[in-house]
């Protein structure tokens, strides 16, 4: 299936991150897509783009990465959907460990971000915020 008729296809579109979760006594971690229930609701398959590259850095005059290739992934939900467990927070992940595994095994490097609980406020800066 090509990228313009997988868009046609599509029932539900959203954003979300990437955030990796890393077991504490290990160094084991897995890669998650966190988007809303509502996206997925309904779904039995998600199917999601990645770019990737051999060199994010080697930019065109687009800033684009050179040599750029998207690639089309389907997955099922079965087995790697974790909804939030307060069933008022419209939040949920996705299990991208082996995909994007994959892609990283091969070299090549996403168009992505990936964030981790480092980019969490400290104890400090959320006893400074606003709820509202």
């Amino acid at each position: 299936m090509f990228k313009d008729e997988w868009v046609a296809a599509a029932t539900s579109v959203g954003t979300g991150f990437l955030y990796k979760v890393a077991h504490a006594g290990t160094n084991i971690a897995k890669c998650l897509l966190i988007t809303n229930k509502h996206v997925v609701h309904g779904a039995e398959v998600v199917h999601f783009l990645i770019s990737h590259t051999e060199s994010v850095t080697d930019l065109n005059e687009q800033h684009q990465p050179v040599g750029r290739q998207d690639q089309l992934f389907a997955m099922s939900l079965a087995e790697s959907l974790y909804l939030h467990r307060d069933e008022n927070v419209d939040l949920c992940a996705i299990d991208m460990t082996i995909p994007i595994g994959n892609l990283l095994g091969t070299g090549k490097k996403i168009r992505s971000m990936i964030i981790d609980a480092s980019w969490l406020p400290n104890e400090i800066d959320r006893k400074n915020m606003r709820s509202r």
